[in-house]
């Protein structure tokens, strides 16, 4: 079936949450990555472990908006 110009697509509950786990999931890699970072001295490790907890948490919003705009 084809969608009309005005419809709009909703995302299911299931899609909604696990776009807020897998931002969850990011944020965790990058706090382990940063404490890698930590305990080695390798100041890149940080700042890609801050960057990911970073993404983490712009998906994990995302799913969030979605939920509420439901």
């Amino acid at each position: 079936t084809q969608r009309g110009v005005h419809e709009t697509v909703v995302p299911d509950e299931r899609t909604v949450r696990n776009d807020i786990l897998k931002g969850q999931w990011k944020q965790l890699q990058g706090r382990i990555k940063q404490a890698w970072g930590d305990l080695t001295d390798d100041d890149l490790a940080r700042v890609e472990g801050n960057g990911d907890q970073l993404a983490g948490k712009s998906e994990e919003r995302a799913g969030q908006m979605r939920m509420y705009i439901e």
